[in-house]
């Protein structure tokens, strides 16, 4: 990959990624403000009558002019009280999960933009020991098409960050011991 592919690179996966955290996380938000705003109006323990303050100030952000309204009807509200995989739930771990996709796809993009910073680091301080030496410095950089920058995606990371996590639950619920 040249200089100028990885640039165009690390601006995409940083666009996709901020739009994605951007929409997602929304919805993520909106989805518990909602679950707060349910759990409050329904509330009939001693306890869930501390959220009655809180209520009313959802209330009142749902009502605030400037506040995106077109945002609480498709938000998720999580659902616990009944199936874990009704299709609400399901939909609300969907919209959380993609709030982490975006986080990686940008973190990504912004790992690949550190490695090239590095790079041409290294190549500015090799121009300079080339200089002192009496040779001539290398031709620039973002002309060069030998640019050695890894372009990893954020799926090769699925194991450590996703599964592994998922089945070492699991492992310890059937030990009992979490």
């Amino acid at each position: 990959m040249d200089y100028n592919q990885a640039r165009k690179t690390v601006r995409q996966k940083k666009m996709i990624g901020a739009v994605i955290i951007l929409v997602f996380g929304l919805l993520t938000i909106f989805g518990f403000i909602k679950f707060i705003y349910i759990q409050a109006i329904q509330g009939s323990n001693g306890g869930i009558d501390l959220l009655h303050p809180v209520k009313y100030l959802i209330a009142e952000l749902y009502y605030l002019p400037y506040f995106p309204r077109f945002i609480w009807p498709i938000s998720p509200a999580p659902d616990f009280e009944n199936s874990l995989f009704s299709k609400g739930n399901l939909y609300f771990y969907f919209v959380y999960a993609m709030t982490f996709v975006g986080m990686a796809v940008y973190a990504s993009g912004s790992e690949l933009n550190k490695e090239i910073k590095e790079i041409l680091s290294e190549i500015r301080k090799e121009d300079i020991k080339r200089t002192a030496r009496g040779e001539s410095p290398r031709p620039d950089i973002r002309e060069d098409r030998s640019l050695p920058v890894k372009n990893e995606s954020f799926f090769s990371q699925v194991n450590e960050l996703y599964i592994a996590p998922i089945v070492v639950a699991i492992i310890l619920w059937f030990l009992g011991i979490g």
